[in-house]
């Protein structure tokens, strides 16, 4: 009780943890802490680790104790007299310690365990590889927002000039400076632009919902990000990390544990054509009511210790043994060669990024040369509307251009954006 008023507390002076504004690298964190599937992967993690702990205990020898209690109601013998006593009770009670140790299983220990590092191994792997594409996936939804964010506000500003050209042209109209006939053209496309800010008003909303989600946070709540800093987009020098080491690859990491697994399993199959060597030994003792003594003098005249060594040469189950032996080396060839096919993809996934990249940044600097190009024709076509050297749908004409290339820029910034963090992130390449 007294805890949880401590927390009740702490939870009312500390500001909350969706207070915002929150930068890349916070909601990724706050992803990686709330993700359902991590903590099943992290349980799995754990579960893995303990029970390579818990391998120690297969080096200790079985030890067993044991006590027994017997009655008997008939004929028995007296030893004193040496007569044969009909219709009397006799009791036995025993005391046994025993112990037992395989030298065939604890040869095979080491084996074993190589199987548990392995499986630990694996479970890590998992885990690291679902927290770099949770990772991947908070960054595009992010960015997504802020494309989106930044679009509404492109479209806002694009419908306030439209309605301010639109007022200008009646009073035009009202002037007998221009035709009624061209406000129809300029009232429609005002009404196109205030769908397109509808739209992508929309299309915020549910991205907020998206990452809202990835962060465990309520749907109602609004999202203050800080974008990233990088104001100039870099480009990547894709023939200068094509040499990237592909050691860290969790993909080729989990192959090459396989191909490591295979030979384990040689190895076992191996070992089942063993003979099985077995050392034990151990005491006993007992006490019976027709003996001579006390309890306590006869349990320590009646001691009879013993070791033994037992070897077992299995005779039958050599044909199953040896197709074990078969399938585990055609199993570790297949490792071999899914191994190779692993490290080829990686490498060519990441050279397919590069180029990928390569290809956005040239694409992101087309966009911004006829974004460029498209504003100075707009400006132009305004001037020349104004002047009535052209019609409103040259003017209209012009400004659409200009919306498109406006829309192209703005996408192909945030999809190389997205990329260069995409590389950042699955492969530690950073371009700035």
């Amino acid at each position: 009780m007294r805890g949880f008023i401590l927390a009740a507390v702490l939870a009312a002076l500390l500001p909350s943890a969706a207070s915002g504004p929150f930068t890349l690298e916070e909601c990724i964190r706050m992803a990686l802490g709330s993700d359902r599937s991590l903590r099943q992967r992290e349980a799995a993690l754990s579960e893995s680790r303990t029970e390579r702990a818990l391998s120690i205990l297969d080096w200790i020898p079985e030890i067993s104790v044991g006590a027994g209690n017997d009655f008997n109601w008939g004929r028995s013998v007296d030893m004193q007299e040496l007569l044969i006593v009909d219709n009397r009770m006799t009791l036995t009670t025993s005391f046994t310690a025993n112990a037992s140790v395989s030298l065939t299983k604890l040869a095979l220990n080491p084996l074993r365990g190589e199987g548990l590092r392995l499986d630990e191994e694996d479970a890590s792997l998992a885990l690291e590889l679902a927290r770099r594409q949770l990772a991947a996936d908070v960054t595009g939804c992010f960015l997504q927002v802020l494309l989106c964010r930044q679009a509404c506000g492109i479209c806002e500003g694009n419908s306030a000039e439209m309605e301010a050209a639109l007022a200008e042209a009646r009073a035009r109209v009202e002037a007998g400076e221009m035709a009624p006939g061209e406000l129809s053209g300029m009232e429609a496309q005002l009404c196109r632009e205030r769908s397109a800010a509808v739209e992508a008003a929309n299309r915020l909303k549910l991205a907020g919902l998206t990452l809202c989600d990835y962060l465990d946070l309520p749907p109602e709540e609004e999202l203050q990000l800080l974008p990233p800093t990088e104001d100039s987009l870099p480009r990547i020098d894709w023939k200068r990390v094509l040499d990237y080491s592909s050691g860290d690859d969790p993909g080729i990491s989990a192959a090459r544990n396989g191909v490591e697994r295979g030979k384990n399993s040689i190895k076992l199959a191996w070992a089942a054509f063993l003979p099985q060597i077995t050392l034990s030994g151990g005491c006993g003792t007992y006490y019976g009511n027709t003996g001579n003594g006390s309890f306590g003098r006869q349990l320590s005249n009646n001691i009879n210790p013993y070791a033994s060594v037992t070897l077992s040469i299995p005779l039958t189950g050599g044909s199953a043994n040896a197709r074990a032996l078969s399938q585990a080396k055609t199993e570790l060839r297949s490792r071999i060669l899914e191994m190779e096919k692993v490290r080829i993809k990686s490498a060519s996934d990441l050279r397919s990024e590069l180029a990928e990249a390569d290809n956005l940044y040239a694409s992101h600097a087309a966009a911004k040369g006829s974004l460029e190009a498209a504003l100075r024709a707009e400006a132009d076509a305004a001037l020349r509307f104004r002047a009535g050297e052209i019609s409103g749908s040259d003017y209209l004409s012009a400004r659409n251009a200009r919306l498109k290339a406006q829309a192209e820029l703005l996408q192909a910034r945030y999809r190389y954006l997205l990329k260069l963090k995409i590389l950042e992130y699955r492969y530690g390449i950073k371009s700035y």
